[in-house]
């Protein structure tokens, strides 16, 4: 995919975390991934609250700054559903995950 993993796991105590920073085609993406073994209590995606976006969002903002970088970015959001054992029954990949409030 082209894809150079930056970071994993990049945390900012009291702000919030992101899965993976990844570098492609000079854009940085900023990578949250949702996992779920079952939709009883919603799907992955479900679980992307705007709260969680605006963390994503202050966090990413924040590594932009630490690491002085002045790229183009996106957000995105990797949805993940696995079984009892925990192999991979579907994946949804959306670029630019993020809503915006009016």
């Amino acid at each position: 995919m082209g894809f150079k993993i930056l970071e994993r796991n990049y945390r900012i105590r009291f702000l919030g975390e992101i899965d993976i920073i990844a570098l492609k085609d000079e854009k940085i993406h900023f990578i949250e991934v949702k996992t779920r073994k079952s939709l009883l209590f919603g799907s992955p995606e479900e679980s992307y609250s705007l709260k969680k976006q605006e963390r994503v969002i202050k966090t990413a903002l924040s590594y932009l700054i630490e690491k002085n970088l002045k790229r183009c970015f996106q957000i995105d959001l990797v949805a993940l559903t696995i079984n009892e054992n925990n192999k991979v029954e579907g994946i949804k990949i959306y670029e630019n995950a993020i809503q915006f409030r009016d």
